[in-house]
């Protein structure tokens, strides 16, 4: 059964040995992956209550699943989702567990978790739609790390690397799924190509679960890297840098460059610097993926809609531009 991350540590539960190990682990994003209950960010657990720290608190189930199932084969998800529609159970689905926008948990519902389907297969050869064969292919089962299949390719994929082969689901050749009635389908542009398109345009979870998919895979490129420190002391300098920054990456994108614009070194320092990015706090994040033709032709409305967002923040929110794909 699914239990909220710090339920060893609290007055109804206490085990101390366990408690120690869940102290010592409780920003180790891995550790954190393999446990059932666990997300990423200990708000969608426990939202408002920080239990590891109060040893008088109670822990309640609070927005964690009720029931989890481990499904390592494919025919658990069918099985599962079949289930879950006969008794009109609230589904969800976990990998990793580090959704930010907490769809993979909810309050009173069934989970299936994908953490152990690992299995993964280079191709030589791949045939696909008739055409031509493939070189160089991977099949990666739902549970491959860091949650390929899922909240990667089905949230956006993008990266820094998007200037130069695309988007993640560019590279997506067939992906083999469970549908919402139970159904096991293979999905590409030839074939459930209405479901290709959904799953290919940021809608993961909504028709169907991945069990795996079949993507392109290149060799690494060699890649050149700058870091430039900015201090912009007050708000007219401030407004400055954005304005710009935003004029600056229509020439950044012709000569195949990318960028990603951080607002301190402390949140520099946590994105690449530390060994594991740590986890275990409260995290809500929302993004946008902005097209290059209003990066180009609407530089003015662009630039007030990034200062307009920092005002708006609230305390300890920050603003990340990434410009990824040129």
């Amino acid at each position: 059964l699914p239990r909220p991350s710090a339920t060893s540590c609290t007055r109804d539960q206490f085990n101390m040995e366990a408690c120690t190990i869940t102290y010592t682990n409780w920003m180790n994003s891995k550790w954190r992956s393999e446990q059932v209950g666990a997300m990423e960010y200990y708000n969608w657990e426990m939202p408002n209550v920080l239990i590891i720290y109060n040893l008088n608190s109670s822990c309640h189930q609070g927005s964690v699943p009720v029931i989890a199932v481990n499904a390592t084969l494919p025919e658990y998800f069918q099985a599962m989702i079949k289930f879950a529609a006969k008794y009109h159970l609230r589904l969800v689905i976990k990998i990793t567990g580090s959704d930010i926008l907490a769809r993979s948990t909810a309050p009173r519902s069934f989970l299936l978790w994908l953490h152990y389907m690992e299995n993964m297969a280079l191709i030589s050869q791949y045939s696909s739609c008739g055409s031509a064969n493939v070189t160089n292919v991977v099949r990666l089962g739902a549970g491959v790390q860091w949650g390929g299949t899922g909240g990667f390719l089905q949230g956006g994929s993008h990266s820094l690397l998007s200037s130069w082969k695309g988007l993640g689901v560019d590279q997506v050749l067939q992906y083999d799924v469970v549908t919402v009635d139970g159904q096991r389908k293979i999905v590409s542009q030839c074939q459930n190509s209405d479901l290709f398109y959904a799953l290919s345009g940021g809608v993961g979870g909504t028709y169907d679960v991945v069990v795996s998919v079949v993507l392109r895979i290149f060799r690494s490129p060699h890649i050149i890297g700058t870091l430039l420190s900015i201090e912009a002391s007050n708000e007219t300098l401030y407004v400055t840098l954005i304005r710009d920054l935003v004029r600056f990456l229509p020439k950044l994108a012709d000569g195949d460059w990318t960028t990603a614009f951080i607002p301190s070194f402390y949140k520099a320092y946590k994105l690449a610097l530390t060994p594991s990015d740590p986890t275990g706090y409260n995290m809500l994040l929302g993004s946008s993926l902005i097209p290059d033709t209003v990066v180009r032709n609407r530089q003015n409305d662009l630039i007030q809609l990034f200062l307009q967002m920092k005002r708006l923040s609230v305390k300890a929110t920050s603003l990340l531009i990434n410009h990824v794909a040129g």
